[in-house]
């Protein structure tokens, strides 16, 4: 009976009294203190942006799954803003390229400054390109991809570009031995269908993850904060097949196999 209702619900198992109270307070005190750093205006969340972060105070696991341009880099470093001054430990970050996660490192630094509550700003002891000090003894650091977490008190941890880490990468960022599983939240487009990533958004529900999916094109003005004409500009640029992946989130079946990240790593350059 209790497993049908947490079905129905999306209760995770493993929700505590402790998450709902930073769920509270993240949404009722938090976020009205804060003015957006590029416009300087109250934020004004959008739905499956509110809908993503309930999910991350429910979940152990959260995956968010969205097109580009979509707000994951900056939405992730609102959390982390919030978090800096409720506890205590490190928020470990990496990504395929290691400038997706100093932008998350970036916008966590911007948001501190945006909030009215002085606290965050004033809390910064350390304000470096990959990490972030604060005095309450969090930290956000950005670690290069493939890197082993050691001798760090991993508390959360972070991917972005997901679909392109391999099972390694992923398994050398996770700490091992008895101690607390971190809280996790893995972000991405799609990249083929045989990495460890599309097997986590397969097997979501029965694995009591938090899957958010939400496609470029639904984050078009007014739902979210694409403007169409940018839009359709990075679609010329893309390409049909590579637009599909990254702003639609349909996978070309088995492309990391034929195509896998040491390839990609071969020959990438700078993000359009």
């Amino acid at each position: 009976m209790l497993r049908l209702y947490r079905e129905l619900n999306k209760v995770s198992p493993l929700r505590t009294a402790h998450d709902i109270e930073l769920e509270r307070r993240f949404f009722e005190q938090f976020v009205p203190q804060i003015l957006h750093p590029n416009t300087g205006l109250p934020l004004q969340l959008f739905k499956y942006q509110v809908d993503s972060i309930h999910k991350f105070f429910g979940y152990q696991i959260n995956l968010w799954e969205m097109g580009r341009q979509v707000g994951k880099t900056s939405d992730a470093g609102l959390i982390l803003t919030f978090l800096s001054q409720e506890m205590r430990g490190d928020a470990v970050i990496t990504s395929y390229r290691q400038e997706q996660s100093t932008d998350i490192v970036d916008w966590t630094k911007r948001w501190c400054r945006a909030c009215r509550d002085e606290r965050y700003a004033n809390g910064i002891t350390n304000d470096a390109t990959t990490e972030i000090d604060f005095n309450t003894g969090f930290r956000v650091i950005a670690m290069p991809h493939g890197h082993a977490a050691r001798g760090k008190t991993t508390v959360m941890v972070i991917t972005d570009e997901s679909e392109l880490i391999n099972d390694q990468d992923l398994s050398a960022l996770l700490p091992t031995g008895l101690t607390t599983a971190p809280k996790r939240l893995h972000m991405g487009t799609v990249w083929g269908t045989n990495s460890w990533w599309w097997n986590f958004i397969q097997n979501a529900d029965s694995r009591h993850y938090a899957l958010t999916q939400f496609t470029s094109e639904e984050a078009l003005q007014p739902n979210g904060p694409i403007i169409k004409s940018q839009l359709d500009l990075l679609k010329e640029e893309l390409g049909d097949l590579q637009y599909q992946q990254e702003c639609l989130l349909i996978p070309i079946p088995d492309v990391d196999t034929f195509f896998g990240t040491d390839l990609v790593e071969s020959v990438k350059g700078e993000r359009v």
